[in-house]
């Protein structure tokens, strides 16, 4: 990340992320980071951070996808997709060609991925899990045919399970791609 142009830095304010983000933020000093509550994970209400030791995981795994599903005092899919929308439509529009980095936790980044490709939230399970501190590049435009050139990159780490999906930079994602 330390040669691209990053313009602008969003960060989830949760530590992992924000973490992340500070070290990115290093090789860009003059570019502005905020932090922000949008960019979290998906609240899972009173199963939050506890071990799956401690709760029926199953059972959890089951209703992970699941519309209209939420743990008591915990967000639906619906309502995290409403909210990373809402960011995303603000964000885009505060800056337009502009370089924008978000930082965020895997399952935010499958629904950010989803939003820009116009995947339905039905079809979220479908699509590919998002690796820890994987990157994604996307060109968003105007008319709505966004451009896919790195999604889930990996390479940057030194792991034997990363994965790397390099579309041609030129190829305009359609919904069916996924």
């Amino acid at each position: 990340m330390k040669e691209e142009r990053i313009d602008c830095i969003y960060s989830s304010d949760l530590a992992r992320s924000a973490d992340t983000a500070r070290e990115i933020a290093k090789y860009h000093p003059e570019t502005p980071i905020e932090f922000v509550k949008e960019l979290r994970e998906r609240n899972y209400g009173t199963l939050q951070g506890m071990r799956k030791s401690e709760i029926d995981y199953p059972r959890w795994k089951r209703e992970l996808h699941v519309l209209g599903v939420s743990h008591e005092g915990g967000e639906t899919l619906e309502e995290v997709h409403i909210r990373l929308s809402t960011f995303l439509e603000k964000t885009l529009e505060k800056h337009r060609n502009h370089t924008v980095l978000y930082v965020g936790h895997g399952g935010m980044g499958r629904i950010l991925t989803a939003l820009i490709l116009h995947t339905p939230l039905e079809e979220l399970q479908r699509m590919p899990r998002i690796e820890n501190a994987s990157i994604s590049i996307f060109e968003i435009n105007e008319d709505e045919r966004h451009k896919l050139y790195i999604l889930n990159d990996v390479q940057h780490l030194d792991c034997k399970s990363g994965r790397r999906s390099n579309p041609p930079h030129d190829r305009n994602i359609e919904r069916e791609d996924f």
